[in-house]
């Protein structure tokens, strides 16, 4: 198997999805998400307390009804994520995608999210932090394990070993992301990819001389 793997958000998209949404709810007055710029920060940084922006960001699933988030989260994909469509990276998923790669995303993003946004893209596989229900309702909780950091190499592996493969049967491997906080997964890869990176991915790029897209 040829596998490409894609990161989501500043990759993918040149925004990031979970930053956007917060915005559109706290723009529309549907939910008060400002508090995201601080976690954004910690993002960044490399310091975020993911449990804590977990219980942040999946509020809203357990506030609002299934429909007023179903139609809330159409109204955000057209408007918000669309036009934010990365037209290098739409490419080069082409490209993968015309040689017969196996294409997955893989992001930190909760599931209600991340996944039609992977869908709108084109990549109808992926990987992503669970938001956890009972039944139809969202619980606030997420999940197993996040798919985060180290989570992201653990959540690949798991997903491997489910199609009777591991990571050394691969043919190639390749996985495109703008973010320091994913170097456990860059490094795991034959062929890492630095989308627009961060200044510290930047830095391991160079020194490593992994392909780095502008």
């Amino acid at each position: 198997m040829h596998l490409a793997l894609f990161d989501i958000d500043e990759t993918l998209i040149r925004k990031d999805c979970e930053t956007l949404w917060c915005h559109y709810l706290t723009r529309e007055g549907i939910y008060d998400m400002s508090r995201i710029e601080k976690f954004a920060l910690d993002y960044q940084d490399g310091t975020l307390d993911f449990d804590a922006f977990a219980r942040f960001q999946l509020e809203p699933l357990i506030r609002l009804s299934r429909e007023e988030l179903v139609h809330h989260r159409q109204t955000f994909l057209a408007d918000e994520i669309f036009p934010t469509q990365c037209e290098i990276m739409s490419s080069r998923v082409a490209e993968h995608r015309e040689r017969g790669d196996q294409l997955l995303v893989v992001s930190a993003a909760h599931d209600f999210l991340a996944e039609p946004v992977a869908e709108m893209i084109g990549i109808s596989e992926g990987l992503f932090t669970v938001a956890e229900q009972e039944g139809c309702t969202y619980t606030g909780k997420v999940e197993g394990a996040p798919c985060f950091r180290e989570g992201k190499v653990t959540k690949v592996t798991s997903w491997l070993a489910g199609k009777d493969l591991d990571w050394e049967s691969l043919e190639s491997s390749w996985f495109y992301s703008d973010s320091h906080n994913d170097l456990p997964l860059l490094k795991r890869v034959q062929h890492p990819v630095a989308v627009r990176p961060d200044q510290k991915l930047r830095q391991v790029a160079l020194e490593r001389d992994w392909e780095i897209i502008e």
